[in-house]
């Protein structure tokens, strides 16, 4: 539904808008078409994803905005119930970004909530992050660069010979 309008209005009616009166009032001083933009940086299906996780947090007794305490005794909680890591980092995700959308500190970097799930990963017995190991010279001028976060020379190597 689209209708004319002043500078800074509301254009069109956009379901990933419809949570705007939510946003802090520092998103609300933006104009129609950077708040589309806002609208358009996240993909509908990773924001279900992310309300979903919310919605566990909060049927858990979490409240929101949260402290790095409550965030740790639900990572903890919930792997009693039985989550894998992966899922707990999924959960802390999306926390960390529902505070950094209302403009708050995020809780979720915090040494407690870290700890825990460092923790929780030891004795999962899930494996330490590793980058692949560099394999040319291609991938070392990537990494002093900073153009690809991946080795580059590993998608050019088959074609190589």
């Amino acid at each position: 539904m689209s209708r004319h309008s002043r500078p800074g209005e509301l254009i069109q009616a956009d379901e990933a808008v419809v949570e705007f009166e939510r946003l802090p009032q520092v998103v609300k001083r933006l104009s129609a078409r950077a708040r589309r933009h806002i609208a358009n940086s996240v993909s509908k299906n990773t924001i279900r994803g992310m309300r979903a996780d919310l919605r566990v947090y909060q049927r858990a007794g979490g409240l929101l905005p949260a402290d790095e305490f409550d965030i740790a005794n639900f990572i903890a909680d919930q792997r009693a119930l039985g989550k894998k890591p992966a899922t707990l980092e999924r959960y802390l995700n999306s926390l960390h970004m529902w505070h950094r959308y209302m403009n708050l500190p995020s809780p979720v970097r915090s040494m407690p909530v870290r700890a825990v799930m460092r923790g929780i990963r030891r004795a999962a017995g899930t494996r330490q992050r590793r980058r692949r190991r560099c394999c040319s010279r291609i991938c070392i001028v990537c990494w002093i660069t900073s153009t690809a976060p991946s080795c580059v020379a590993s998608a050019i190597a088959p074609f190589s010979r």
